[in-house]
């Protein structure tokens, strides 16, 4: 990675062994360990109910919701395979496929029943919610350990605005070290992830232009970008993306293809922009001498 200046608590929590990841409870949650620092989640895309879980989450609580974020889990495994065959390395995912209506993964378990807040009412769904964030959580790690830091992207839906892209990262919160190491055209500039997805014809919320100008408001990151971005000892640069239901099945059934592969184009132009490893100096150093003795012939 160029210019690396993480802080001496994450570079310790990088080091530390990764979380324990257990066998998953059933064949619902799908992820890779990858060699890409790159690693992207879907949560809410899931429609499956485990045969396990009976009880659906609070419906009588207006702020709990439980639609799910349709396609939102084709989408990302779309911008998986093209990233892949664009950098010719595996990234890191995992994808939910059980439905929000039993658990909601970009919630807290901890949180007391708070309104809007429960992850899940049946307890057997713990075993689910465990194992996606652990998985999570172990990849990250690992991440950190071989590259000293990567990107996240979590990925949503939304229907408020049904043909734009928000942006949530608390306000550059989840983004600290992209921020500290890179300036804010790792953010916002033309080949940071939404700068790319404006050139592809996106519209984009906010807009492309300093936090301090226009800040994120409507969709700022959940519980798993605040939980794991880079502000946190131990985190990785993270950024929640909502898609807009028309960039993923309306008026186009096949809307969420198109939306998958423009993900994996700029995600590979942040990639390669500010996460391709720069080569060492004895590797410059042979160069050099190679081409020097070509020159002598």
């Amino acid at each position: 990675m160029k210019t690396p200046t993480h802080t001496l608590a994450l570079a310790a929590a990088a080091l530390a062994p990764a979380a324990a990841i257990a066998e998953p409870p059933s064949n619902l949650i799908f992820s890779q360990q990858g060699t890409l620092p790159i690693i992207l989640l879907s949560g809410h895309g899931g429609s499956e109910q485990p045969d396990d879980i009976a009880n659906i989450r609070a419906v009588d609580d207006p702020g709990d919701i439980i639609l799910n974020d349709f396609r939102t889990d084709l989408l990302t495994n779309k911008a998986v395979t093209d990233l892949q065959n664009l950098l010719g390395a595996d990234v890191y995912y995992v994808v939910n496929d059980i439905s929000r209506r039993y658990i909601d993964l970009n919630r807290d378990k901890t949180d007391p029943g708070t309104v809007g807040n429960a992850a899940f009412e049946d307890p057997d769904a713990e075993a689910y919610y465990d194992y996606y964030h652990n998985t999570a959580a172990a990849y990250i790690a690992d991440i950190l350990a071989n590259h000293g830091g990567g990107l996240l992207i979590d990925v949503h839906g939304q229907g408020a605005v049904p043909d734009t892209v928000f942006r949530g990262t608390r306000n550059g919160d989840t983004v600290t070290d992209m921020l500290n190491n890179f300036g804010d055209a790792a953010l916002v500039g033309p080949n940071s992830v939404f700068g790319q997805l404006e050139t592809l014809g996106y519209s984009v919320d906010p807009d492309n232009v300093a936090l301090n100008i226009d800040p994120e408001v409507t969709y700022i990151g959940g519980y798993t970008v605040k939980t794991y971005g880079s502000d946190n000892p131990g985190g990785i640069d993270s950024i929640q993306i909502e898609y807009g239901s028309e960039l993923r099945f309306d008026p186009n059934a096949n809307a969420w293809e198109q939306s998958g592969a423009d993900l994996a184009t700029a995600v590979a132009a942040y990639y390669n922009t500010y996460l391709v490893p720069e080569p060492s100096s004895l590797a410059l150093l042979s160069l050099g001498g190679l081409l020097i003795a070509r020159r002598r012939r």
